[in-house]
């Protein structure tokens, strides 16, 4: 399923410990670009819904868009988003989305052109997959009340 939430799990708690050195709108940017392809070709009735963009240079691609873009979250957010931070947070977002598809997705091929083989494919079930995420996540629960409290105090609400 594109846009899953699933890959949102890991990129909360990584930004609770990266903090200011990884912009979680870069990496929920990265998480939703890497999806337009599989989206689309759902829409259209492809065979094959993750092509380029789920290969290692295809995400590496959308890892710059991301960084190139930062601008938009940045005025939506009414917040400075380092060059740094956008990268870490795209590259994070769209290497942790590649390899969780990696795992569930038959039609990947992360290393191509190099080669068609995807030595990921199957090392866990989708619930197992699922559930991973879920639980990279679950540190999370315990940071959102402090969350809430810097989102009002954010000048842009």
């Amino acid at each position: 399923m594109p846009f899953t939430p699933f890959h949102l799990g890991p990129g909360i708690t990584l930004k609770r410990v990266a903090g200011q050195r990884m912009s979680l709108a870069s990496f929920t940017c990265a998480q939703i670009l890497i999806d337009l392809e599989p989206g689309i070709g759902m829409l259209r009735g492809a065979s094959v819904l993750h092509g380029y963009s789920h290969t290692l240079a295809g995400a590496l691609v959308i890892t710059l868009l991301c960084v190139a873009i930062k601008r938009w979250p940045e005025r939506a957010l009414g917040v400075r988003i380092s060059a740094r931070s956008a990268l870490a947070g795209a590259l994070a977002g769209t290497l942790s989305h590649l390899l969780l598809d990696d795992i569930v997705h038959q039609d990947i091929r992360p290393w191509w052109p190099l080669t068609e083989a995807n030595p990921l494919q199957g090392a866990l079930s989708w619930e197992g997959t699922e559930a991973l995420c879920l639980a990279l996540a679950l540190p999370a629960l315990f940071w959102i009340p402090e969350g809430w409290r810097r989102l009002r105090a954010m000048p842009w609400r």
